[in-house]
Parts: structure tokens; C-alpha cells; sequence
């Protein structure tokens, strides 16, 4: 458990023995002292003064029990940690590691190797680990015991003040601290009842009663503190805690002795500040049976099984008859806490069948959980809950009805029978609120029933989806394994980006679940191509010990590297013979025998499996059993399958792997079934010419540019090829034509099939001139001043090009004039400057320019602007401006 470390602040500072500690790593303290020498006090400063240094510190109480548990809990880690994993995470930064209460027993030698940081152990009598004679020998531990621990005289006059008086209980004490301590308080000589007695006397009777109360518990937690708590700590006769106050336990256990009564009465009249298994634990103690029963019989958030379903199995031992429903029910529930499924479905059902017809809402909720409860350890009875509970059902409530169907749907599912666990679960969501957060478990519950029943693949991604939101806010424990699903199941429809967002997601969330986090990382460094991640993630799966997790990430790294064209990698990450030639038909087999075993039972499972037999033995068959073990039919293929491995004969197969695969496959059948999925050319002519198949740009030389501007523009291939070749005969023209638009095709189409070059001009494309010219048509100025990127098809010349720019220039002017002639003043004037730097000499459009400017006050722009167009008038044509304009700038 963790331990309880004292508040540095309150006690006196001994330099002598801090100057004897290290602050270096790599060493190990021991202090070996009977209780009450100050151990915890001195490793408490010693840890404030390491802390201010920048270090961790970690604070457990062992009292008997092996570290390696209650260590990995403390560091986050799974109690199961192997030691290897929990070193790694305790020495991962510099760290004190305070051990109290070490009896001897405990499994403590992995930490008594030099590490990464220092250890404190605090024993009340001798150790007899053999790492600590290797590290006594070695050098590098520092043993301090009673005779150490002590109080000199000078420290005793430092606590009291008063050097005789000092002396004289020094001398009684024997040095010893805690006696010393509280006679510095009390004034008292140092005997334990004396000692108690005369804190009696010095506190008030609601302080005292306080005293009382810690007395009956290992400490109070900070939110169940009063007035008195503070008081009792200012005197020095509790310790302040990190997560609350403790009274010293050597007055606690005088004072049960002396004070029993009185200690009970504090108890009880405290009773609802503490939680209630602190509260439970004292009734324990104090032999307080009736208030035991009674806590045993109330509906306490969160319930006490789930706190601790072991100290529920002793009070209900302990506890007097009769047992209530509560009672009963938190029995049922602490066993199957403990792992007893059986016994807690027992006790439910028979809670069930016996109030039945006084409670059907208690008797349906008890005999649905037993119904969940049994089913995986005997489907049949777990069934033959269901079915008791069946006629009854209708006299619950709602959301009670919903809940016992959501429960005997797994009942049904464990025993294979689908069909009526899809039944309950339909009939579960049916009767749940939209806004019952149970109904969400219920919709993955329904999905994955379907899944397993039918393949319902995208049901299942459905009820993933939906339950997202939900484990994100109320469960994040399962969102990391939520999002894992999710990213492996959307993988098996070839998904990949979506699958990978899932994971980087996941990952987020699994810092509690280290084997979760281990997958995710391989998962994500699989989709990212992450090669150099997989070393350090095998490293730590192996000192895990797991082999699921080992084996994953040896085949994500080997399929990873097989993908980036690295076969004999691969092998050899598979401990597979590389030798020989044909590495690609090796890397595939040994990745399909990686998969291989037994027939699985799980429909996840078996999509690999069967996919690893097809790769194997390229048995049609084996493709067909693939294909039907979910609705996605051919759709998960991509997933599981390489797509050079389908069957020649069946190209409809190819239908969900990605486009750019099959296209570039050159198997013309799995072509002209994709033909419609080909997207349109993406054809640049304003400000360059570019074109863009498949997201990607393609390398056109400057005949193909000229070829392809003439064919937006309309222009019929006659046309065409008399532009490019007018000094040669027609022959000639159609042949040199000929030869360059079939190489244009194999540029733009090299996958063989026509798409975008037919014998009529251009189709299945898209043109940002063609966007433009319907802009201009529909009258959309917006929208021509964004496509409008002059000149078009920069960098050729040839005359149709040129009339076209032209033809294009006057047309977009036009459009902006028109529209600025019904505009506002503000977006009028815009559209007249852009229609000015088309056109400089376009007078109506300065005309209207300056009445809007004249209009709004801006006379000096106005007639700066007639200046400009003035003077380029004259330049380029040798004219002046017309009276009317003249006169707009000279009237006022």
C-alpha cells in the first residue's frame, strides 16, 4: 500500500544524520530501528531535501508483503509487471524509493542492485535479503540503526529549549524520539499511559474525542478534517499526511486500550465523515457488529464490492443475521470481485427467484446480472436464469426490462445461439432511452453480436463509432482498446488512413495499459512505415513476457519492411531462412505461416487465418470461405490479401483495392471493371499548364502543353495539327499528330484503357478554364476574379492561344463591369480598379469609378485616378479623355 509520509516541517531537522545520507544514485540506505527512533522522519526530510534537487519520490509500506505489486501500482504499471518492466519505469528518471515496514519476507533483491536512482529501507529488526550483504560488501550501502537513530543531548536541548530539563528526560528516554517528542508537548515524563494521560488533560473534550477517532483509523483523509483534526495537528499529536492525518500509533494503540468505549462512541458519532470502507474497517476493529450489518444493508456510491470485495467477505462473516437484500446482493457482488463467477451468479439467481413476486424490478435486475455473470463459465444455467426470469419481465420498468435483456443476450451468445442473443440485445436497445449511457454498451454489445452471427462488419464499425464519444468521457480505461478495434477492423476494408488516426488516438489513452500501449506503437509505426521504432517496442515486449504482443510486432515490423521492398529484412525479423533467391515468394510465405494453427473461433481470427491458408496454397476455395465470412464480401480482401495474388480469373475480386493498385496492375479486366472510378484529369491553363491524374502531377513536354490547351479550347484535331505543323502537308500533319497523342496517352493514361483522349476532344476532365468560361456565363464575377489567372496557357505562342487570351480578357472585363454597374459603392469601386488594371484604357469603367469615389468624398483619388488614366491614354493612343469624364473631376 502506499505509505504515509510524515510532513518534514514539524519535526526537528537532525544534520547529523541528513550529512550521512547520499545524493548521488546508486546506493542503498537501511535504517534498522524499534519503533518510535524517527525512520519515517528522517526519510521524510531527507526526501523534501532530494525533491528540491529535482528528484522523484516514492513512498510505499510493504508490511509483509513482495514490492514488485504494489510498486508497478504506484508507477502505473499492471500489479503483474515482471520486474524487468518495473525497474525500467522506476529508474527511468532519478528517483527516491522509501520502503517502510519491511518485515523481511518481502521480495525485495531486484531493487538492491545499483539502479538509476536511491532506496531507503525501514525495518523494525534485522534483514536478511541476500542483496544487502552484496551491497554492505560492495560499498554502497549505508546502514544506520538505533544506536545511530537516537537522540544526542545537544539534539534533545535543541527540542526542549531547556537544557536541564532536556537532560533529565533524555536521559529516561534513553534518546529514544517519539517519547522525547511528545514530553516536549506534554511536559509529561515519557510512560506511554502517562503520555496519553497527560494529552487528555491538555486538549479540550471535542479535541480529545478527535484523538479518539484517529485513534480507530490508519489515518483521515483530508476531506473528512474538522476544526478539531487541525487542532490536534498544530499540537503535534497527529501527523500531517500527504493525503490526510494520522494519529501517532503508538497513542492509538494505548488508547484503544485504555479508552475502548470512548474510542466506539467517536467512531460512531463520526461515522458519516469517513468512507465507508474506513468506516467498516473500524467497525471491524472495534468489534462493532451491529453498525457493520447495517452498513452492509445501504446503497453506497461506489458500491463497497468494488472497493473491496475482500473486506465485504469478512464483515458478512462477522457481521449478525439477518442478511437483507443489499447485504445479499454485495456478497454476490464482492465474490464475483474475487474471481468466484459461479457462487455470485448462484446467490444472485436465488436473490431473485426468492423476491420474484414482491420486488420483480430487484428480482429481474439480481437474476439478468447472474444470467451475465454464469455465462462464461456454464452457458446452460446462465440460460436457465434467463428463462426464469422471462414471465416477469414485463412487471419491471423500462429501463430494468432493458438492462435484463442486455444481460441474457450474452447468456445466449456464449452458447452459441446467435440468433436469440442478436433477438435480446435488438430488444435491449428497443427499451433503453436515447439518453441512458448504458444504452451505448448495448449498442456495441448488438454489433458485435452481429458481427460474430453474420460479419456485419460495417455494423460492428458502426457501434464502434457510436461507443467512442462515450468510453472517451465515461470509460477511458477501455478507450485505448476501443480505438485498437476500431483501427483493426477498418484495416481488414483496406482503410488505412481512417485505421491509422484510430491508433495515434488510442494511443493517447493507453498510459495505464502497457501491453495496449505496446500494440498501438506497433500498429502505428506499421502505418507510418516506421521501421526504426520496432526494435525498442520488441525490447519491451519481450521483458514483458508476452508472447501475443512479441509475436505482433515481429509481424508488423516484417510487414512493414517486406512493403518498403525489403524482403530479406523481413525474414529475418521473422527468424526466417533468408538464403536463396525468390525473397518476395519467401517473405509471403513465411508472413502466412506466421498466422497459421489451429482453426480459431473468433470471426476476427479466422479472416487472417483463411487468408493465410489462400496465400499459401492458392486454393480458389480457400478465397471463397475468405470472402463469406462477412457481409463486406470482397471488400476486406485488401486487407488480408496482396493484390498481384487474386485469381486471373476473377477480376471482379479487385473491386476495393486502391484504384492506383489496379491501374498500375496492367490487368486489363480489373481495369475496365474500375473505369468509372477513374478521376476526371485535373487540367491547369490559367497562369501555366498542368495536369494532374490521380492526385499526382505528370511531366508534359511543351507540344503536349500546346496539344492540350488547343483541345479546352475546343478546337477539333485538323485544326490542331495544321497549328503545330503549317508548313507540312496533310499527311505529314495527321502523322506527326498521331504519334504525339499517343504519347500524350501514355503519359495520361498508362494504365491502357482510354479515359481521358478520345477521338471528339477531351473527356472525364476538369479545367479551371472551363470553370472560369461558365463563371463568365452565369454572370459570377466572384468567382471569375479567383480563376481569372492571367495569361492563359503561359509560355506558349501560338495564334489561337493568343485570340484566345484576348477573347478571355474582354470577356472577364466585361463580367466585372456589368456586375459593377448594379453594385454597391464599396464593392462597385473593387470591381472597377481590377476591371482598370485589365483594361487601363476602359473609360465607362473610370467614369463609374469616379462618381462612386466623388460620391463618398474621395474628390484627390478621384482625380489622381483621372491623372493616371489621362496620361496613359495619351501614351498608348494618343488621345485625351472625354469632356464628360474631364468634367466629373473639374465640377465644385
Amino acid at each position: 500500500m502506499v505509505g504515509l509520509r510524515p510532513d518534514p516541517g514539524l519535526y526537528l531537522e537532525r544534520p547529523r544524520l541528513l550529512e550521512q545520507l547520499p545524493d548521488a544514485a546508486g546506493y542503498v540506505v537501511w535504517l534498522e530501528a524499534p519503533y518510535g527512533h524517527g525512520k519515517s522522519v528522517l526519510a521524510a526530510q531527507w526526501a523534501w531535501n532530494l525533491e528540491r534537487e529535482g528528484w522523484r519520490v516514492l513512498w510505499l509500506s510493504l508490511n509483509g508483503q513482495d514490492a514488485r505489486g504494489p510498486l508497478a501500482t504506484l508507477l502505473n504499471l499492471p500489479p503483474e509487471a515482471p520486474w524487468g518492466v518495473v525497474l525500467e519505469a522506476l529508474w527511468r528518471e532519478p528517483t527516491l524509493l522509501v520502503l517502510e515496514d519491511i518485515e523481511g519476507d518481502e521480495a525485495i533483491d531486484p531493487l538492491l542492485a545499483p539502479g538509476g536512482g536511491l532506496l531507503l529501507l525501514a525495518s523494525r529488526h534485522k534483514l536478511n535479503q541476500p542483496g544487502l550483504l552484496k551491497a554492505m560488501t560492495e560499498g554502497w550501502l549505508i546502514h544506520l540503526g538505533a544506536n545511530q537513530l537516537t537522540f544526542t543531548s545537544a539534539e534533545a536541548t535543541a527540542l526542549f529549549g531547556d537544557a536541564d530539563r532536556a537532560q533529565s528526560l533524555w536521559q529516561r528516554a534513553r534518546g529514544w524520539a517519539l517519547p522525547l517528542h511528545f514530553s516536549a508537548l506534554t511536559g509529561e515524563p515519557p510512560e506511554r499511559e502517562a503520555l496519553l494521560e497527560g494529552m487528555h488533560q491538555s486538549l479540550s473534550e471535542p479535541v480529545w474525542r478527535e484523538a479518539l477517532l484517529l485513534a480507530a483509523v490508519p489515518f483521515l483523509p483530508r476531506e473528512a478534517a474538522v476544526a478539531e483534526t487541525l487542532t490536534l495537528t498544530e499540537a503535534g499529536f497527529a501527523q500531517s499526511l500527504e493525503d490526510g492525518y494520522r494519529l501517532h500509533p503508538l497513542v492509538a494503540e494505548v488508547a484503544e486500550k485504555l479508552y475502548p468505549n470512548a474510542v466506539r462512541e467517536a467512531v460512531l458519532a463520526a461515522t458519516e465523515r469517513l468512507p465507508a470502507i474506513m468506516r467498516g474497517n473500524a467497525f471491524e476493529t472495534l468489534g462493532l457488529l451491529e453498525p457493520l450489518a447495517d452498513l452492509l444493508e445501504q446503497t453506497i456510491t461506489p458500491p463497497l464490492p468494488s472497493q473491496d470485495p475482500a473486506a465485504v467477505m469478512r464483515w458478512d462473516m462477522l457481521a449478525p443475521a439477518p442478511s437483507g437484500h443489499q447485504r445479499r446482493l454485495s456478497v454476490a457482488r464482492a465474490l464475483s470481485g474475487l474471481g468466484r463467477l459461479r457462487e455470485s451468479a448462484e446467490r444472485l439467481a436465488e436473490l431473485g427467484i426468492e423476491i420474484m413476486d414482491g420486488s420483480p424490478d430487484r428480482a429481474i435486475s439480481a437474476l439478468g446480472n447472474a444470467a451475465h455473470k454464469m455465462a462464461t463459465v456454464d452457458p446452460e444455467l446462465a440460460i436457465s436464469y434467463a428463462e426464469e426470469g422471462m414471465p416477469h419481465v414485463e412487471r419491471a420498468q423500462p429501463h430494468l426490462q432493458a438492462g435484463f435483456f442486455h444481460n441474457i443476450a450474452w447468456a445466449y451468445f456464449q452458447a452459441d445461439l446467435f440468433a436469440e442473443a442478436e433477438r435480446y440485445s435488438r430488444r435491449a436497445l428497443e427499451l433503453f432511452a436515447n439518453d441512458d449511457p448504458h444504452r451505448m454498451s448495448s449498442l456495441h454489445a448488438h454489433a458485435f453480436i452481429r458481427w460474430k452471427r453474420l460479419g456485419d462488419l460495417e455494423g460492428l464499425l458502426a457501434g464502434l463509432e457510436q461507443l467512442l464519444p462515450y468510453t472517451e468521457t465515461t470509460a477511458p480505461e477501455v478507450h485505448a482498446d476501443t480505438q485498437l478495434e476500431l483501427g483493426r477492423h477498418k484495416r481488414f476494408l483496406n482503410l488505412r488512413a481512417e485505421s491509422l488516426e484510430h491508433f495515434r488516438a488510442g494511443r493517447k489513452f493507453a498510459a495505464a495499459q502497457p501491453l495496449t500501449m505496446l500494440e498501438v506503437q506497433a500498429e502505428i509505426a506499421s502505418g507510418e512505415g516506421d521501421t526504426t521504432a520496432f526494435p525498442r517496442l520488441l525490447v519491451e515486449a519481450e521483458r514483458w513476457e508476452d508472447a501475443s504482443v512479441t509475436a505482433l510486432i515481429r509481424t508488423r515490423w516484417a510487414q512493414t519492411l517486406r512493403e518498403q521492398g525489403n524482403p530479406a529484412g523481413a525474414l529475418e525479423v521473422l527468424a526466417y531462412d533468408s538464403a536463396g533467391s525468390d525473397l518476395e515468394g519467401r517473405i509471403e510465405r513465411a508472413l502466412a505461416l506466421a498466422a497459421l494453427g489451429s482453426e480459431p473461433k473468433e470471426r476476427e481470427q479466422r479472416l487472417p487465418w483463411w487468408a493465410a491458408h489462400y496465400r499459401l496454397g492458392r486454393d480458389p476455395a480457400d478465397l471463397e470461405r475468405l470472402v463469406a465470412l462477412t457481409l463486406s464480401g470482397a471488400q476486406v480482401l485488401p486487407g488480408l490479401i496482396p493484390f498481384d495474388t487474386l485469381p486471373r480469373e476473377r477480376p471482379e475480386l479487385a473491386s476495393s483495392y486502391p484504384l492506383a493498385e489496379v491501374l498500375a496492375s496492367g490487368w486489363k479486366e480489373a481495369i475496365a471493371l474500375r473505369s468509372d472510378d477513374i478521376p476526371a484529369l485535373e487540367l491547369t491553363l490559367m497562369g501555366e499548364v498542368r495536369a494532374g491524374v490521380l492526385g499526382q502531377q505528370v511531366e508534359l513536354t511543351a507540344r503536349h502543353q500546346e496539344i492540350l490547351a488547343l483541345l479546352a479550347l475546343g478546337y477539333e484535331r485538323g485544326f490542331i495539327g495544321a497549328t503545330l505543323w503549317p508548313e507540312a502537308d496533310t499527311k505529314k500533319v495527321r502523322n506527326n499528330l498521331n504519334v504525339q497523342l499517343n504519347l500524350l496517352r501514355k503519359v495520361l493514361e498508362p494504365w491502357g484503357l482510354a479515359t481521358y483522349l478520345l477521338e471528339e476532344g477531351l473527356t472525364r476532365t476538369r479545367s479551371d478554364l472551363w470553370d472560369l468560361q461558365n463563371a463568365i456565363m452565369r454572370g459570377d464575377a466572384d468567382k471569375a476574379l479567383d480563376l481569372y489567372q492571367p495569361p492563359l496557357a503561359a509560355g506558349l505562342d501560338l495564334p489561337p492561344l493568343e485570340e484566345a487570351r484576348e477573347q478571355l480578357r474582354a470577356q472577364v472585363t466585361a463580367t466585372l463591369f456589368e456586375t459593377a454597374e448594379g453594385a454597391s459603392a464599396d464593392r462597385a469601386s473593387a470591381l472597377l480598379i481590377r476591371v482598370l488594371e485589365l483594361d487601363p484604357v476602359h473609360e465607362e469603367a473610370l467614369q463609374l469609378l469616379l462618381r462612386n469615389l466623388i460620391a463618398r468624398g474621395r474628390r484627390r483619388e478621384a482625380q489622381r485616378r483621372y491623372q493616371t488614366f489621362a496620361r496613359r491614354l495619351e501614351q498608348e493612343m494618343g488621345l485625351t479623355p472625354l469632356p464628360e469624364t474631364r468634367e466629373l473631376v473639374e465640377v465644385g
